[in-house]
């Protein structure tokens, strides 16, 4: 498991059950999209 992913499980871990997936989706996507774009920089 990765650093992101750990942090993804740690953040995860505080949310209602019902918005856990969700929440953790859109977290990886946003983290990931930002991360390339300061690769591209």
């Amino acid at each position: 498991m990765n650093l992101l992913q750990r942090y993804i499980n740690a953040v995860r871990q505080y949310l209602p059950e019902a918005l856990r997936d969700d929440v953790g989706r859109e977290l990886k996507a946003n983290i990931e999209d930002q991360s390339e774009a300061a690769a591209a920089v």
